[in-house]
């Protein structure tokens, strides 16, 4: 029989904010995280916009009660923040019986302070000190650091499919306690900027300079960010009778779908409805395939597409009424 899985905790830090609630003010006061670069040592510290967490590395250590002489990555930093928060908002301090796992994306790894002694790697002289820094680069790094932290044994997965990571992380988390196979499970994800990142989208010609205008017209491309977001997953067992602090009522989370379409949504701009026939019925079957729910009954759906410019509008346009059929 399936469990049912409830969300009791949140905990998120980016450019906005560095905890839910300055990220929930920040959003309801329509204040912008995107600013010129400030703690990347880069030919385009000037001149690119992005979504800088503003604090450096040294202060999410001593945040975080760690001593700053211990080696730690800027993913792992925010990561660690981001599910502490998580799990005290769940109320969930010390041990229990219950199987705990974390699930954690991450699409950039600890390339942030790895590209810092790249030189120093490839150099025969260099001294070997450096070389504590390299297994850093793993993703699966800053899982192991977030589950020491916080004493999460049970089971540790590492996330890494671009974009969609910690959606897929969600979504793992929760059939592990459909399936009870876990009961508590901690997912979401982290990732820091980097110049390996900066330039790599830099060479594809699609980052703004400017604060981005997505929906736009005359949008120019993105904006890179960093951050992490985090959320504690728990069974009817796990939670009990605990009054988590954050979510009340905490109702049971009922599918999680990832769809994935190899082509693309061909639409006439002039004439938007034209694609709805083409879309309609693949996404609407989708939908429907986990555990038998109508369209009807979709709280969220979230488009995420790397398309030319006059199909990005169109798309946002185009989704309720996908979802209303």
């Amino acid at each position: 029989m399936d469990q049912q899985v409830y969300v009791t905790g949140s905990g998120i830090i980016c450019a906005i904010g560095q905890n839910t609630d300055e990220v929930r003010e920040s959003l309801e006061m329509e204040r912008t995280g995107i600013a010129r670069l400030q703690f990347i040592e880069t030919r385009h510290r000037d001149v690119l916009s992005v979504g800088e967490v503003k604090s450096d590395n040294g202060t999410l250590q001593s945040r975080l009660d760690l001593p700053t002489s211990l080696p730690l990555t800027r993913t792992a930093l925010l990561g660690l923040t981001a599910a502490r928060e998580a799990m005290f908002q769940a109320g969930i301090t010390g041990s229990d019986p219950f199987r705990t796992g974390l699930i954690s994306a991450t699409s950039v790894g600890g390339m942030d302070i790895v590209e810092n002694h790249f030189q120093s790697f490839i150099d025969q002289e260099s001294r070997p000190e450096h070389l504590n820094y390299i297994h850093h680069l793993d993703c699966s790094a800053s899982t192991e650091q977030i589950a020491q932290y916080l004493g999460i044994r049970s089971f540790l997965s590492t996330i890494s499919t671009a974009c969609s990571s910690s959606a897929n992380a969600i979504m793992y988390g929760a059939r592990l306690i459909r399936h009870n196979l876990l009961d508590r499970v901690l997912v979401g994800g982290t990732d820091a900027l980097s110049r390996f990142t900066i330039n790599g989208f830099h060479c594809l010609q699609i980052l703004d300079p400017e604060p981005c205008k997505p929906f736009d017209r005359d949008r120019a491309g993105l904006n890179l960010g960093e951050g992490a977001g985090y959320l504690v997953l728990e069974s009817e067992k796990a939670l009990g009778k605990r009054q988590p602090i954050a979510l009340h009522p905490h109702p049971p989370v009922k599918a999680l779908l990832m769809p994935c379409r190899s082509r693309w949504l061909k639409v006439d701009c002039e004439q938007p409805t034209s694609g709805i026939l083409m879309c309609t019925a693949p996404v609407r079957r989708s939908m429907t395939c986990q555990r038998g729910w109508p369209c009807n009954d979709c709280s969220q759906a979230i488009p995420h597409r790397s398309a030319p410019r006059k199909v990005i509008p169109v798309t946002l346009w185009l989704l309720p009424v996908v979802l209303k059929r």
